[in-house]
């Protein structure tokens, strides 16, 4: 289903195809188009006249007969009720007895009704009365009923006296006729719509009545201000949650209104004269529509009619307009639109009005049934109706529906788009693990700003009401306190976000919410059309229209930001109550208070919507700060915590790991030990001073550990400050071991002499520099040779301290005393029990640079014993040698060519005990890069190279049979924790290594995060893979890393970063080198890598298929790559692409420059420019002597160094290039980068050279990566006009 929603399923139909092309560019004409369409509503050809459906109501046929002067002398009873009830002490009862007295009299039957409310669940309790009158129709039983109702007070506090007497003239008139089919009900209450409300609860079941009549089937309420004469009549028909009367009883009102020539006010405004321009009366329209609009929204009523709506009872509230001569008139019409009116209108001529409305409605013989109870008033008499309103709410839905859809078809979109269906499983399996990984957090995330909106919708119940809306100081602080906090998240965070990609996906993050944003819109837009309208302003609208992630340019981010805070709830309120005329910034009066009551007393959905859906949305901006929203900077990532491999107790209970880090401003790093439990639980062991390093640590028992500070070895308790030193060697010691009260360790001395003669003879100075060399080695790497030899030495430790010399284990190793053989300890480890030690050794030869007999051997560590070769007879390199538990077995990587340190590595056991060997897994084609014995020794944990990713398996060392642990990503130092659990370090493209603990039911989770703090707001895209038909129509495998601004609608550079070996691969891991993807794609540019022919992880035919090939299959695959990508993402500036590597990825970038121009510009880092020159410089002969079949000065050999060799083609060179190149790389010598550089500014085209006197083959100084990578950037982003996002120093 997921895969049908992405439009990256088999089938995916061509209207998903579509969508998700076009998708983008839809959801901005969609939003165009509603706001468009909500403009031509006041327009006259979207209102029809207003008309009776029932026609059996026959308005035009009453005749009234209200205001003779016994009806009027009838309003008196009030005055001589209050008269009689002057003695009570309450002013509610003296009013409840005046209108009984006065209901009682007219042969009403009446009853007092005495209740408690409160108006907020959480204030104290308050009382009131309610009083009401039956009047019995004497033409039917008391099946249905009419109802009169009025308040004490007005919606504005003002005294209601004069409907009060109003009623009582009208009941007096009403006992009078015969003609009535319907009961009369006439309701007093001195408690507002919470009187109306506790009576209609009463009314309908909830007890407490014994005065009732039938079902209520419209009411009709009088607001009468204290005045002699009005200027017309106000009409209030709004309900609570946007409930509406049936048209029809508008529509009757307006009708009698017009009949006895009295102006009908919609919301204070009267119709333009029809004397008025287009303009005036559009103007008019929109202004009666905007105030509906606000009050259908918010819930704000005048009268007491909302109630009655709620029981599905059509009401309206009659509201007399003072004339605007009068003073009290001012504050009513408060926008002064109404115009001075020549006639007056007193209180009988509003009781015409409403008798002829009691008439007709006593003419209708059943319940209002026709669909009129959806539509909007733009003028009298004229209505919109749902039919022609709605299309905009669904233009809007819609808008956000299509770039929801497009932001979820692009995530992970890359990684399905491809018709090869050799790779679809792949591509599938690719998406849904991006599903698996960032829905999760998506949701939690969408949950946890919820939550805030339930506590947020709770509150009024858990903390008493005075606390939050106190109208004095208290609430005025909370309420300033929260709208500051707000404001300044909102600059802080809107103003530097660009994209959330890396514990939660921003394309699917604003996917979902606009999801939800739609959904709620679009089901609220049939029930309240406004509340759909308002929450889809403040909620939908800034989500369609604020490109945060896009925001590339000052004035867009400011656009951004005040598009956020106009629509932030600070805003919004000051903003609502302007429209409503309050005081924009008194935030301590009533509409707290009236948004609380509205929702607990009526259930408005004002209040819920706000708490659950426009305050989460609107707080998603604040939640971003969780994740990613600025660009991975230069001295950002250099500031990086970096992780080493895990140290396990021997409980299996703790785990220790060193971690460091750069200081910029003291130009020098820190390394510190911390110790972590298996709950995540983390402890720093050491200090963490600049410039010190605390490494190598080690256990010595469950709650003592070791570690090596300035070259001395020091043991600390857990629960301990202070540390001992435990030993302190004469020279740098390594790869320090602790088994059995011994130490087995590296050092590196001359021949037959221990450490501390090596530092004698170190201290000797001689009188020339002079370094003779009668053999190769001559230099390796970035160091020459030189007579001391890297040896492992063990210890014995009693009671803490050394006993006796160090040992050294190869002094009995053949040519260890001859100085004229080289060789390097490449590694070593110690079984469990202390006896055996096994390492890795070249096997000694005078000249060793044209071979890799590299062998495995083991020792006992108590130096008793002779070194033995176990891989004897294979002249292929050796590697990763592990000790079984119970110490008899070894196993070991082995690749059997010689001279070929690429080849196919084999996993082989040798049995300590007979010394036979045997092969484990030997048919399969991949090359594991580690090996660690499960706890039961049967088989083996190996990390391998497979597809671009670092994996785990499991393998069955009788059997052969394998199985994956992981999937993705890159780990590495796997460790065994307990007996079937593994901790290791893991990475990916957009996460920084962390240790992570795999269990044996297969759920793997991270026990640190060292860069969570640091990378909190800071972005890192994650690989999307793709693959595509490369030479040899082999299937190849890249991926690409998108910008943190990225849009599809726009055009960006790409960068193509070439790996080197080239027998290596690009991984999906994080690395802290200068080829992390991240760095190019935070500076703006699609970061391409392709792992071409000749990369391993692929398989052994794929990896040796570059011999002889070095300029033919991976340009190819490079080529192909390219044009496919352009091909398929439009969003590529093929104009605009440039292309780096280091190593054999220098020498592709100068094979490029050789054979094309369509790159705008070149970094070559340690490349290779003279294939011929590089054979009689290079320190490994067997490197070249293997991939292009022998000596260059072999005449046969020669054209295979000539063909793919970059000089040969100087003449092509023309495309500007940085070279980069360290003095002490010894593998590509300076002058492969100084004559290409040459080359180029001798023929004018503009070229640079970096070069670094104290690096190597890479560029390993923190302060010199920092300058590579800020020249490196500035070169390409010229060269393309690229902007970066941040200054470079």
């Amino acid at each position: 289903m997921a895969l049908v929603l992405s439009g990256q399923g088999e089938k995916a139909s061509p209207i998903l195809k579509l969508g998700r092309k076009y998708s983008a560019y839809l959801a901005y004409p969609l939003l165009l188009a509603s706001i468009v369409w909500l403009l031509l509503l006041p327009f006259q050809t979207f209102t029809r006249n207003g008309y009776f459906s029932e026609n059996a109501m026959m308005p035009n046929q009453v005749y009234t007969v209200f205001g003779t002067e016994e009806h009027m002398s009838a309003m008196n009873h009030i005055d001589a009720g209050l008269a009689l009830q002057s003695t009570a002490k309450d002013v509610g009862e003296r009013q409840a007895g005046a209108v009984y007295h006065a209901f009682d009299s007219l042969g009403l039957d009446s009853e007092i009704q005495r209740f408690a409310y409160s108006e907020v669940p959480g204030t104290g309790s308050m009382s009131g009365i309610n009083v009401h009158g039956v009047l019995r129709a004497g033409r039917s039983d008391s099946v249905e009923a009419l109802l009169i109702a009025a308040s004490w007070t007005t919606s504005s506090n003002r005294t209601n006296i004069n409907a009060v007497r109003l009623m009582a003239g009208l009941a007096k008139y009403a006992s009078e006729q015969v003609y009535w089919a319907k009961d009369i009900i006439f309701l007093v209450t001195d408690s507002g719509e919470h009187g109306i409300e506790t009576w209609l609860k009463s009314y309908h079941g909830g007890g407490g009545l014994y005065v009732r009549s039938g079902i209520i089937q419209a009411a009709v309420c009088l607001e009468l201000p204290p005045a002699q004469s009005y200027a017309g009549m106000g009409l209030f028909f709004e309900g609570k949650s946007g409930q509406l009367p049936n048209l029809d009883l508008v529509n009757i009102v307006q009708y009698i209104s017009r009949v006895e020539r009295i102006p009908a006010y919609l919301h204070g405004m009267v119709d333009a004269p029809r004397s008025s321009t287009w303009l005036e009366k559009y103007k008019r329209s929109a202004q009666l529509l905007l105030r509906q609009v606000s009050s259908l929204a918010i819930g704000k009523s005048v009268g007491v009619h909302a109630p009655f709506l709620r029981y599905r009872i059509d009401a309206l509230t009659l509201s007399g307009i003072v004339r605007p001569t009068d003073p009290v008139s001012l504050e009513y019409l408060r926008t002064g639109v109404a115009p001075v009116m020549p006639a007056a209108f007193t209180v009988r001529a509003i009781g015409r009005t409403v008798e002829s409305t009691l008439r007709s409605l006593n003419n209708l013989l059943e319940h209002f049934h026709q669909s009129f109870f959806f539509y909007i008033l733009p003028a009298n008499e004229k209505y919109i109706s749902i039919g022609d309103y709605i299309p905009a709410a669904g233009l809007m839905v819609a808008s956000l529906l299509f770039q929801a859809m497009h932001l979820w078809w692009m995530q992970g979109s890359d990684d399905m788009r491809s018709d090869n269906p050799a790779t679809r499983i792949e591509r599938i399996n690719a998406y849904y693990a991006f599903l698996r990984r960032t829905l999760p957090n998506t949701i939690g995330i969408i949950a946890r700003v919820h939550l805030l909106g339930v506590i947020l919708l709770l509150a009024p119940i858990a903390v008493p009401y005075a606390v939050l809306t106190n109208t004095t100081s208290t609430a005025y602080v909370f309420t300033m306190a929260l709208a500051s906090v707000s404001m300044v998240l909102h600059i802080s965070d809107t103003y530097w976000m660009e994209s959330v990609q890396r514990l939660v996906d921003w394309k699917q993050l604003k996917a979902v919410v606009e999801l939800y944003v739609a959904v709620v819109v679009g089901c609220l837009s049939v029930m309240n059309f406004s509340l759909a309208v308002v929450l889809f302003g403040v909620t939908g609208l800034p989500l369609v229209l604020t490109r945060v992630w896009t925001s590339t340019t000052k004035m867009r981010r400011i656009a951004n930001v005040s598009m956020l805070l106009l629509a932030s709830p600070v805003c919004t309120l000051v903003l609502s109550r302007a429209a409503l005329g309050l005081s924009p910034l008194d935030f301590t009066s009533s509409p707290f208070r009236m948004f609380l009551g509205d929702f607990y007393h009526f259930g408005s959905l004002a209040y819920p919507l706000v708490c659950l859906v426009y305050w989460p949305v609107n707080l998603f901006a604040i939640e971003s700060r969780s994740f990613n929203s600025r660009p991975l900077d230069i001295r950002l990532f250099h500031s990086l915590n970096r992780i080493g491999p895990p140290v396990v107790s021997p409980d299996a209970t703790k785990i220790l790991y060193t971690q460091a880090h750069y200081i910029q401003a003291d130009n020098n790093s820190e390394t510190y030990i911390n110790v972590v439990d298996l709950s995540g639980e983390i402890s720093q062991l050491t200090e963490a001073r600049g410039g010190e390093t605390y490494g190598n640590p080690i256990w010595f028992d469950n709650e003592t550990v070791g570690y090596l500070h300035k070259n001395k070895l020091y043991r600390q308790g857990l629960d301990e400050k202070n540390a001992t030193v435990v030993y302190s060697p004469s020279i740098d010691i390594s790869s320090v071991s602790y088994r059995s009260g011994r130490l087995v360790f590296v050092a590196s001395v001359y021949p037959n002499v221990s450490l501390a003669q090596t530092k004698d003879l170190t201290a000797v100075k001689k009188r020339d520099s002079a370094l003779i060399y009668d053999n190769l080695w001559v230099r390796h790497w970035d160091e020459w040779m030189s007579p001391r030899k890297p040896a492992l030495f063990s210890v014995e430790l009693d009671d803490w301290k050394v006993v006796g010399k160090e040992t050294n284990l190869l002094l009995n190793l053949t040519a260890f005393h001859d100085p004229l053989v080289r060789w390097s300890l490449d590694e070593h480890t110690v079984d469990r029990q202390g006896h055996n030690a096994a390492f890795i050794v070249r096997t000694p030869n005078e000249d060793q640079s044209w071979t890799t007999n590299v062998g495995v051997y083991t020792v006992p560590i108590n130096g008793t014993g002779q070194p033995r070769l176990l891989s004897s007879g294979i002249e292929g390199i050796s590697s990763a040698p592990a000790f079984s538990p119970d110490g008899r077995w070894l196993a070991w990587l082995q690749i059997k060519e010689p001279a070929y340190e690429s080849g196919q590595k084999r996993i082989y056991v040798g049995d300590l005990v007979s010394g036979k060997v045997a092969a484990v897994a030997h048919d399969w084609d991949r090359s594991p890069q580690s090996l660690l014995w499960s706890q039961n020794g049967t088989s083996l944990y190996a990390v391998v190279a497979d597809s671009g990713n670092n994996n785990i398996y499991v393998v069955d060392v009788e059997s052969g049979r394998r199985k994956q642990l992981t999937e993705t990503g890159s780990a590495s130092a796997v460790r065994l924790l307990g007996k079937k659990d593994l901790v290791f370090v893991y990475s990916n493209t957009d996460t920084p290594m962390d240790i992570h603990r795999l269990a044996s039911t297969g759920e793997r989770r991270a026990l640190t995060a060292v860069n969570q703090k640091v990378l909190k707001n800071v972005y890192l895209g994650s690989a999307q893979d793709f693959t595509f038909t490369g030479a040899r129509n082999d299937l190849v495998h890249g991926w690409l890393v998108k910008p943190p601004n990225f849009d599809p609608s726009k055009q960006y550079p790409l960068a193509c970063l070439i790996h080197g070996g080239p027998q290596q691969c690009n991984t999906h891991s994080f690395g802290h080198s200068q080829w992390n993807p991240n760095l190019y794609a935070s500076a703006g540019f699609i970061t391409v890598q392709i792992n071409f022919h000749g990369s391993s992880s692929y398989g052994q035919n794929f990896t040796d298929s570059i011999q002889q090939q070095w300029g033919g299959y991976p340009y190819d695959d490079l080529m192909k790559g390219l044009d496919y990508l352009l091909a398929e993402h439009s969003y590529i500036d093929g104009k605009r692409m440039v292309a780096l590597g280091a190593s054999y990825g220098g020498y592709m970038v100068n094979w490029i420059n050789a054979q094309t121009d369509r790159f705008r510009a070149l970094v070559s880092h340690d490349g290779m420019f003279s294939v011929p020159s590089f054979w009689y410089s290079t320190d490994e002969l067997w490197f070249p002597e293997h991939d292009f079949g022998g000596v260059p000065y072999d005449p046969d050999v020669r054209p295979h160094y000539e063909q793919f060799n970059p000089e040969r083609y100087a003449a092509n060179f023309s495309t500007p290039t940085l070279f980069v190149h360290g003095a002490n790389d010894f593998r590509l010598t300076a002058d492969q980068s100084l004559a290409p550089f040459t080359l180029l500014r001798r023929k004018g085209i503009p070229a640079r050279l970096m070069y670094f006197p104290d690096e190597n083959h890479w560029t390993s100084h923190p302060a010199n990566s920092i300058r590579w990578y800020t020249e490196v950037l500035r070169w390409i982003s010229t060269f393309t006009n690229t902007t970066l996002p941040y200054t470079l120093d």
